[in-house]
């Protein structure tokens, strides 16, 4: 990642989306609650709300050591100046995270003290902080605009949706203060679409894997990224210039 980063002027950002695996209690049974799975709540009985109620507990302390064990990893990203599109605690509202499964008050509390440890604490200022909800945001769940850069929509919707609703009820009410991305899809969305209702997303990213990007046509790849109105690294503008 930091190889093709530093490719074209070293214009490249990245994308990082953090599956967190719950620091303690993970299941570990077969077939779908493997220890590796633990970032989802059917694989783990860690509880977050009680764990943040004991904050001299052991469940705290192994949170804050899985924040410094990211946090060694992130600034390697740091030391070769290459900023990070962090997108970590992604789909809290749709509870099947453990970061979500106890509610909206708990999950706004972990989000708060991941940012002050990894701002504060840590030093690590090439982090962009993307705020993921799930197809809308609930305002409930939002942490709040000093701890959020971007604001993104995971959406997993038939190839011919124009996601619309998605686009302008959240443009609606951020209302400018931040920019909208769609850091999850399921397909490629359509320029033609986009030009057609102006739905102008900040970027967009196909999930990875024989399900999702490798199951897009091979011209509607090609059409998508030569398109006039899809800007890719190389065309960015020279943006370290002062």
């Amino acid at each position: 990642m930091i190889n093709w980063a530093k490719k074209g002027e070293g214009r490249g950002i990245i994308s990082l989306c953090w599956h967190w695996n719950a620091p303690t209690n993970l299941t570990n049974q077969a077939p779908d609650k493997l220890w590796w799975s633990g970032f989802y709540t059917r694989a783990t009985t860690f509880d977050l709300a009680a764990t943040l109620a004991d904050k001299n507990g052991e469940r705290y302390n192994l949170l804050l050591r899985d924040i410094d064990s990211i946090a060694v990893q992130l600034r390697k990203f740091q030391d070769a100046d290459i900023p990070v599109l962090w997108r970590p605690l992604h789909e809290a509202p749709g509870g099947w995270f453990w970061w979500g499964a106890k509610g909206a008050g708990p999950f706004k509390e972990l989000w708060q003290i991941l940012y002050n440890r990894l701002t504060n604490e840590h030093q690590l200022h090439n982090l962009i902080w993307v705020y993921t909800g799930t197809d809308t945001v609930n305002p409930d769940w939002y942490p709040g605009d000093q701890y959020v850069d971007i604001v993104g929509l995971d959406i997993y919707a038939a190839p011919a949706a124009d996601l619309n609703n998605n686009w302008t009820s959240t443009q609606a009410r951020f209302n400018g203060k931040k920019l909208v991305t769609l850091s999850e899809t399921g397909n490629l969305p359509s320029p033609d679409k986009i030009r057609n209702i102006g739905t102008w997303w900040s970027w967009f990213s196909v999930w990875n894997g024989t399900d999702w990007i490798k199951k897009q046509p091979i011209d509607q790849l090609k059409g998508v990224y030569t398109d006039p109105d899809v800007i890719t690294r190389d065309e960015l503008p020279n943006w370290r210039q002062p």
